[in-house]
């Protein structure tokens, strides 16, 4: 019953690990400067290992990752504002995840928390998902559902310790839950509770500072960036439990797991003032070989001296409107464009066609109501956020 997790580096890994730029100091990361908030994110992945390469550890070091191709476009993911979260009373934002257990597949939303200590994954919620089980099982009703549930985690994960230095070196224990229900006639099961319980025990070491340089989207390379480079272990433990017991053996063959199932991996990341997200970081398999390589242009176009995105000041018009309206995007920069989508409070998102100079035009069948508007940069890929009220 090994737990695999779909969106590996494009969600959990997308918070998890941090990577920043050339240094020619050594930089100290602290709460204030780690602005990591709700709201649109936007990376690069690249898949082929050899445009990327491990990176060596020491002082002052230049790592340059400009063969990293950009051909496969922009990923994106956004992380919602969990301040007034009840279920998780300690998370501060989440993100969307997929999570399989032998190609069973349910969604889910993983809640963290950042604090002036640091920066934690806190829980989970699982959505209500069933499956027919007959073709495993052979029993004609049998089932295995993932129940809604709302899960904090009994051990927090450490993702990231403030202040982080060219110093700073830890060792953490967590643990993760997921749960199920299993119906199987042949064992007399019905909708009997089921546990996944994973032990993480990770290693993360800052293993040297200077500065990374990597592709800017538009064809060429971004300024060098000052960072702290980190190096991230973790050996993971599987354990599986049915109405307390641990899992009989031949239902665990039956799904392919196995009891106890220990693996490992290996990160790489690097970590800078100001972004609040990963500049870039790559995960490598059992073999060392890298799997993936994520990166963030958008962190060159921090001001210097700053932790704020050099962007565009931005006003949007009218704020209230009917369907087949036009909506205005004005900004201080002249060559500022967007991509813009409404967002309604049940979270359907509505894209919205520019007919023109930053002009947006309604769709005719929009329900009337208060809507989150969001805007993405297109030439630095930053997000913007307001209200606006459709009034048909």
């Amino acid at each position: 019953m090994k737990m695999t997790h779909l969106l590996f580096a494009k969600s959990i890994l997308i918070t998890i690990f941090l990577w920043a730029g050339n240094a020619s100091a050594q930089i100290t990361i602290k709460y204030e400067d780690y602005p990591f908030g709700p709201g649109v994110d936007s990376f690069f992945t690249d898949l082929n290992p050899s445009n990327s390469f491990i990176p060596e550890g020491g002082a002052n070091k230049t790592w340059d990752y400009s063969k990293l191709e950009t051909k496969q476009g922009w990923d994106y993911v956004t992380y919602k504002d969990e301040s007034g979260n009840t279920a998780i009373a300690t998370a501060t934002n989440s993100i969307a995840a997929r999570y399989s257990f032998n190609g069973l597949v349910y969604r889910a939303r993983d809640y963290y928390r950042l604090d002036e200590t640091g920066y934690y994954s806190v829980g989970r919620t699982q959505n209500d998902t069933s499956y027919s089980i007959t073709a495993l099982t052979g029993g004609a009703n049998d089932l295995f559902r993932y129940p809604q549930a709302n899960i904090q985690f009994p051990n927090e994960r450490t993702l990231m310790s403030f202040p982080m230095s060219s110093t700073t070196a830890y060792d953490d224990v967590d643990i993760q839950e997921a749960r199920f229900e299993l119906t199987v006639a042949g064992y007399g099961l019905n909708k009997t509770p089921g546990k996944n319980l994973r032990w993480r025990f990770q290693r993360r070491e800052v293993i040297g500072w200077g500065e990374i340089v990597i592709p800017d989207g538009k064809g060429g390379t971004t300024k060098p960036i000052e960072v702290l480079a980190v190096h991230i272990v973790d050996s993971i433990i599987d354990s599986f439990y049915l109405g307390g017991q641990p899992a009989p053996k031949p239902l665990l063959d039956a799904f392919g797991a196995v009891q106890g199932n220990t693996w490992k991996y290996e990160a790489y990341a690097f970590e800078t003032i100001g972004l609040g997200r990963q500049v870039a970081g790559l995960i490598t398999g059992t073999d060392n070989i890298i799997d993936q390589t994520y990166f963030r242009p958008q962190a060159a176009q921090l001001t210097v001296g700053s932790n704020e995105l050099a962007q565009p000041i931005v006003n949007v018009f009218p704020s209230n409107v009917q369907n087949g309206q036009v909506i205005t995007i004005e900004s201080s920069n002249s060559n500022g464009s967007f991509q813009v989508a409404l967002i309604s409070a049940n979270g359907k998102e509505i894209q919205l066609t520019e007919i023109g100079n930053n002009k947006f035009q309604l769709p005719s069948n929009v329900q009337a109501g208060l809507y989150v508007y969001r805007l993405v940069n297109q030439e630095n890929q930053h997000s913007i956020t307001g209200k606006l009220m459709v009034i048909n």
